[in-house]
């Protein structure tokens, strides 16, 4: 007897320690899940479990290995963006071309201004036929020196645009990311992304090329530079612009020639407000700290580029470890702020494998009744005898059970039970069998095996040997029907329902 109970006492401690409950919520539409009716394999522990898509059907297993590290993949997301995508501050080197400047352009393009210097030059060597080559030579060499000005001045503005248009590029990478949560064609995104970089050096977009773009258009506009400022300062030092001869004629009819008389350029000097633009331009580029601004920019819009050329557009990422009988994962994605640009519906999914231990109560039915028996005399006897009754075939009672079961993924699953229940007399039951359970919450458990019960037996101590089913006190001194309660083996049928509660564990 003590055995017994230390043995059912260790199973309920086991179960107490282990027991816990769930729901299984239905499969959302538009998800597709695996079937596992068909004996298909839960997926291997430490692998990808679920896969999200956004242009098409998400990938949701219907279990997964229970204690395995379930892993997530979502397709066609902008990880760039989600990971965080953050443009660095900087000074913008940001002046306005002067309109005389690209008036100039404009006319050096159209070939007006060429065409003006040619007149002035075919005028000059015109005048230079009647004997006055001398005169107009400086006018010549300055002519051409303004003709060299104009030609510098556009190509130091070309540089300057492309040294500009360099610094655009990040915050137009930053647009094209923050326009493109999900990206149905990653081919297509990462064409237009070379579309951009493309527009902004001059067709490249190898970024072992690209790097090199910004100091070399640095070191063209620096030589464009210092030509401009050594034409100005040649152009506008030219004060003598040649020489000529008068003759005077006075009120008196004197006449007096006067020869080699200096021409002087008077007046604000030539090109000013294009030479201050370009020195100012010149000097804040060359600033430290707006030097090393510019790079820092320049160079991170070429390393966004590169991200964005070599992305796969994937996440990979833990939703964590499946330790209940289901388990449910929130996936958001977030920016490098901490904010939530996107939330998936909550996914559900229920765990295979190990041991599992809960239970249940109910009504529990032994088919081994309690002795009956009552007494007569027979004719002509003075004996008193006791014969049998018509006995109890089966004995009824409430009791608990405790479930031990391999962990599945169907509503209907095989178990051991064991279990005890009491009388009304505080007398124990023992039970144990083998359960169908059903369901997962509010679960009902049919269940069969042997019981070990306390019966009513027939104590014959002071009876005779049964004869044909009827035996004979020996002393008509104690004619009392005396009963022992004893276990004994039988089969039994039970059926319980669930006790346990529903909890969860945070990952």
């Amino acid at each position: 007897m003590k055995n017994y109970v230390l043995l059912f006492l260790m199973i309920l401690n086991a179960g107490l320690l282990a027991a816990q409950e769930g729901k299984m919520p239905k499969a959302e539409e538009g998800d597709k899940k695996c079937d596992c009716s068909k004996k298909e394999k839960c997926p291997k522990k430490d692998s990808t479990a679920i896969v999200l898509n956004p242009f098409g059907e998400n990938q949701i297993p219907k279990c997964v290995c229970y204690r395995s590290w379930v892993k997530y993949k979502i397709n066609n997301v902008n990880n760039i963006l989600v990971n965080g995508v953050s443009e660095s501050e900087s000074t913008n080197i940001d002046f306005e071309i002067p309109e005389l400047i690209t008036n100039a352009l404009k006319k050096a393009e159209e070939g007006e201004g060429k065409t003006q210097l040619e007149l002035t030059k075919k005028t000059i060597e015109e005048q230079a036929s009647k004997n006055y080559k001398e005169q107009y030579h400086s006018l010549l060499l300055k002519l051409k020196r303004e003709e060299d000005f104009l030609d510098y001045l556009k190509l130091f503005v070309q540089q300057y645009r492309k040294i500009e248009g360099y610094t655009q590029l990040e915050g137009q990478l930053v647009a094209l990311l923050n326009d493109n949560l999900f990206i149905e064609n990653s081919d297509a995104f990462k064409k237009h992304a070379e579309s951009i970089v493309q527009s902004h050096f001059d067709g490249d977009s190898i970024p072992l090329e690209l790097y090199k773009k910004l100091p070399k258009t640095l070191d063209s506009l620096d030589a464009a530079y210092f030509q401009l400022k050594k034409l100005y300062e040649e152009i506008n030092a030219m004060k003598e612009i040649g020489t000529m001869s008068v003759a005077l004629k006075f009120e008196n009819g004197e006449k007096r020639n006067i020869e080699n008389i200096s021409v002087v350029d008077v007046g604000q000097p030539k090109f000013k407000a294009e030479y201050d633009f370009v020195k100012k331009a010149y000097e804040e580029l060359h600033k430290k700290e707006n030097k090393q601004n510019l790079e820092n920019k320049v160079n991170a819009g070429i390393r966004l580029y590169q991200k964005i050329n070599n992305a796969c557009f994937t996440i990979y990422g833990d939703a964590g470890q499946a330790t209940g009988d289901i388990f449910t994962t929130k996936i958001a994605l977030k920016n490098a702020k901490g904010d939530t640009l996107h939330t998936y519906k909550p996914i559900t999914i229920r765990t295979r494998g190990g041991f599992k231990v809960n239970f249940s109560s109910g009504y529990l039915l032994s088919f081994k009744g309690n002795d009956s028996y009552s007494s007569f005399r027979a004719d002509g006897s003075s004996a008193t005898s006791i014969k049998a009754d018509n006995k109890d075939k089966m004995t009824h009672a409430l009791g608990a059970l405790c479930h031990v079961y391999f962990r599945g993924i169907h509503d209907l699953q095989p178990g051991i039970s064991a279990g005890l229940s009491v009388e009304d007399d505080a007398d124990l039951g023992f039970y144990l069998g083998l359960s169908a359970l059903f369901t997962e919450s509010n679960r009902l458990v049919f269940t069969a095996g042997v019981s070990m019960t306390k019966i009513d037996k027939l104590n014959t101590a002071n009876l005779s040997d049964a004869n044909n089913g009827i035996r004979t006190f020996l002393s008509e001194d104690n004619t009392n029907i005396n009963y022992d309660k004893v276990y004994r083996p039988a089969f039994f049928v039970g059926v319980t329902f669930n006790l346990s509660k529903a909890e969860s564990t945070k990952n």
